[in-house]
């Protein structure tokens, strides 16, 4: 594949598997309780509203890096919040 072809994929967000990398020029995680409300409403209002069983986020961009062993690895380019926040919620 080269650096010109670009692959979409949807992917359950607790079916993503790897080792997520936060490059430097990311922002550090800045989301507060408010971010958080409004994220989980949204999900919540989907859910009930619409009977939406899949929530689909506002994309997560990553480029895929050289894997560690079996591990693949991503470089996060866009979507650190959401990624962040819903890491959180289901490590809880």
């Amino acid at each position: 594949m080269d650096n010109s072809e670009v692959i979409l994929e949807a992917k359950k967000v607790a079916d993503i598997k790897g080792i997520f990398v936060v490059p430097d020029y990311q922002r550090g995680y800045r989301w507060c309780e408010q971010q958080v409300k409004t994220l989980l409403s949204d999900i919540w209002g989907a859910a009930i509203a619409n009977k939406v069983v899949d929530y689909c986020l506002q994309p997560i961009v990553v480029k895929k890096l050289p894997a560690e062993g079996d591990v693949p690895r991503y470089e996060l380019i866009d979507g650190q919040q959401r990624l962040t926040t819903i890491y959180i919620l289901l490590s809880s």
